[in-house]
């Protein structure tokens, strides 16, 4: 169920595929349909998409991709209520990249949110306290 933006609720998405985009035609479909439900996961949040980062090609490892990095920097830099990804997987495979990535998104005071399941209880398998 989708609320009405609520304009003081911001939200940015990430978006990622580990295939060259420009190799394979099905690597854009993957990338239009992560766009697709990261938007409407802002949506149903009733958040303000402000903006997309993307990186294509390359494994997860998020030190090296640089919309990533942006990423990072701007909601240190910025107030945003939710950093949307597909699935965490996106974000990396390693679980302790994953917990620093959690915790830092956390310490910024923005919430990370997936579009497939809800972090707040899949989360604990890799946050640390």
């Amino acid at each position: 169920m989708q609320k009405e933006p609520n304009s003081d609720k911001t939200a940015v998405g990430y978006i990622r595929v580990s295939r060259n985009l420009y190799r394979r035609t099905s690597d854009k479909e993957l990338v239009d349909r992560q766009r697709a439900a990261v938007q409407a996961k802002a949506a149903e949040l009733g958040a303000k998409y402000e903006k997309e980062y993307n990186d294509y090609g390359g494994k997860g490892r998020p030190g090296v991709h640089t919309g990533f990095s942006v990423l990072l920097y701007d909601i240190h830099k910025r107030q945003v209520d939710y950093v949307i990804v597909e699935s965490l997987d996106r974000l990396s495979r390693d679980r302790d990249e994953v917990a620093r990535i959690l915790n830092f998104v956390k310490s910024t005071g923005a919430k990370l949110v997936t579009t497939k399941y809800d972090v707040d209880k899949a989360g604990w398998l890799y946050a640390k306290e």
